[in-house]
């Protein structure tokens, strides 16, 4: 989903797994809210750690915030780090 008002963009995945829309979605946008449900392992409907890691460089947002953790993202993000 994307919405705009004047110049500024607010974009944000919802629940879903790995799709290249997303890259088109955050195109630009102020700032991208994405889900990454889990820290490790595949989901269905979620996008997971390790997917998302190596998308990161094609998001085009000037701000990314990641959502929807489980408790596998949540206790692997208390170790990671802004390149991990």
């Amino acid at each position: 989903m994307r919405l705009a008002r004047g110049k500024r963009i607010f974009a944000y995945s919802g629940d879903t797994g790995w799709t290249d829309a997303l890259i088109e979605i955050s195109a630009g946008a102020d700032i991208f809210i994405v889900e990454c449900y889990s820290g490790y392992e595949p989901i269905v409907n979620h996008i997971d750690w390790p997917t998302l890691k190596i998308k990161l460089p094609l998001f085009s947002a000037a701000r990314i915030v990641v959502t929807h953790m489980n408790d596998s993202a949540l206790a692997r993000g208390r170790k990671w780090k802004r390149r991990d």
